[in-house]
């Protein structure tokens, strides 16, 4: 079985066993998993750059794993 999530154009099924957290910001969403594990997803305008969002995603996970190795 899943859960579904449906506001503001943003459609996503996950694990009933997950739970939401909208309090983040107005533009994000977090689900959580039971085991600690999480994943989120920010709106951005179509005015920004997708090389910036990228570009700060990428230092932000290399702050947390050093090993990380990214391909574009």
């Amino acid at each position: 079985m899943h859960n579904s999530y449906d506001r503001n154009n943003l459609y996503f099924s996950f694990p009933e066993n997950w739970a939401l957290d909208e309090d983040n910001a107005p533009d994000s969403v977090t689900v959580l998993g039971p085991d600690g594990s999480f994943w989120c997803v920010r709106r951005e305008s179509s005015d920004t750059p997708l090389e910036s969002v990228f570009s700060q995603a990428t230092d932000a996970m290399r702050q947390e794993y050093t090993e990380l190795e990214v391909e574009s």
